[in-house]
């Protein structure tokens, strides 16, 4: 586990957020919510989605903005879901410097929320996928530092046979070694308020078990009352990171999706375990209440 919550804390607000809640608010805003979330300790932000996409439809924009407007301190993502889309963040990047590669590679576990998101119609069609983008990082000189996984713990719609995620890892991280790129990091999501606590501590002790190498990162959406202990079963299965969104705000692509786990949670939980946290809570309070005022105007 990182020795500081601050080191493994990813800030998702603005890229969960912009298709639900900040619709329709300036690229201005969406940059004042960077800053303040900066001024709070975060040291990293994942901003958009490209490519540009009804959903996104100013990504680019947003990034290119986002140059000059006083973020030194964050290192900012786009996260791609095409090579083409790595190409262009590769671009956008020799203007933007503090745009960081996001060597990443999106699927889900469950069958129908995997083609209906990401157009992918089989296990073998997602090796396919994936091994185009481990090409691209090949060439780049990269290593493949995320393997995110939707749908993790199974989806309303779509239940989750019992070894089903350990089998599709286990299948994708043995293509990547054998493509001379091992996954570094297993972002695990909970796309549609089906985890548990109980389940989570099942399945990342399952991960570090087999791959104790492997860091584990989880993005929530957790039932109501169940959030505080998801993120104590996290830490006590040994995941390292953590994806937060302020305030909430459900996954666009999913049916009936929960708020996201909030910054607040996971550090109530770190404070418990009496886990370092490194954030200035007063900065992160006024980027929370900054985003509800713009959530509630839009």
């Amino acid at each position: 586990m990182t020795t500081s919550l601050v080191f493994g804390l990813t800030d998702v607000t603005v890229r969960e957020a912009t298709p639900v809640e900040l619709i329709g608010t300036s690229l201005d805003a969406r940059i004042e919510i960077l800053r303040l979330l900066q001024a709070a300790g975060i040291l990293f932000a994942e901003a958009t989605v490209l490519p540009q996409s009804k959903l996104f439809p100013d990504g680019r924009q947003l990034l290119y903005r986002s140059a000059g407007a006083g973020l030194d301190d964050l290192s900012l993502r786009a996260l791609p879901f095409s090579t083409e889309a790595l190409a262009e963040v590769d671009i956008i990047r020799q203007d933007v410097t503090g745009l960081t590669d996001n060597s990443v590679f999106h699927t889900a576990a469950t069958p129908k929320f995997r083609l209906r998101n990401y157009g992918q119609r089989d296990l073998d069609h997602v090796k396919i996928r994936m091994g185009r983008f481990i090409s691209y990082f090949i060439r780049k000189g990269r290593r493949f530092e995320r393997l995110m996984l939707s749908t993790a713990w199974g989806d309303r719609q779509e239940t989750l046979a019992d070894g089903a995620l350990m089998a599709m890892l286990s299948t994708l991280m043995d293509h990547a070694y054998n493509m001379g790129c091992p996954i570094q990091n297993l972002v695990l999501a909970d796309t549609s308020q089906c985890a548990t606590p109980e389940a989570v501590e099942q399945a990342v002790r399952a991960i570090k078990s087999q791959y104790p190498d492997l860091l584990v990162t989880l993005h929530m959406h957790p039932k109501l009352g169940t959030e505080l202990e998801i993120v104590l079963a996290g830490i006590e299965a040994g995941v390292e990171n953590w994806e937060a969104g302020l305030g909430g705000g459900g996954c666009p692509n999913a049916t009936g999706a929960g708020a996201n786990l909030d910054h607040f949670t996971i550090v109530r939980g770190y404070e418990i375990k009496g886990l370092q946290v490194g954030l200035q809570m007063d900065a992160l309070a006024s980027a929370r209440d900054l985003f509800h005022r713009l959530a509630v105007s839009t």
